[in-house]
């Protein structure tokens, strides 16, 4: 009796697993991460970066380097997300991004899943 409690609770505690994995949505990292930068908020942006990226940064203060207030101030994008099909772990977002000038560009984002959560795993910004 107690062998198939045993069972039946490790079988519940992986559904519970593979729920809270599927629950992780590179989406809502995404945009988490950019409207982090465009509040001027680079500490919850570097918290929404993959453990290499932060790395390769350094710190919170490194990231806003990139992200001048005078001259690449987000103010509205839009966003279209593909997954890789060789890798089901990443996913990509990209699209349209308007800065606070005025200035139009593009931007995406690879969003690398990370102990059940996406992160920013890589950046760009260009404007046209």
């Amino acid at each position: 009796m107690k062998t198939k409690r045993l069972y039946l609770f490790l079988i519940l505690l992986a559904v519970c697993g593979l729920l809270a994995a599927c629950g992780a949505k590179p989406e809502d990292t995404g945009e988490q991460f950019l409207q982090a930068i465009k509040s001027e908020d680079f500490d919850a942006a570097f918290d929404l970066c993959a453990p290499d990226l932060q790395a390769e940064l350094g710190e919170a203060a490194d990231l806003a380097f990139y992200f001048p207030t005078d001259v690449l101030q987000l103010d509205s994008w839009t966003a279209t997300v593909t997954a890789d099909a060789s890798a089901a772990t990443v996913s990509y977002m990209e699209g349209d991004v308007t800065f606070v000038d005025g200035t139009e560009g593009t931007y995406s984002l690879t969003l690398k899943q990370v102990d059940n959560q996406y992160l920013v795993d890589n950046f760009a910004f260009e404007p046209k």
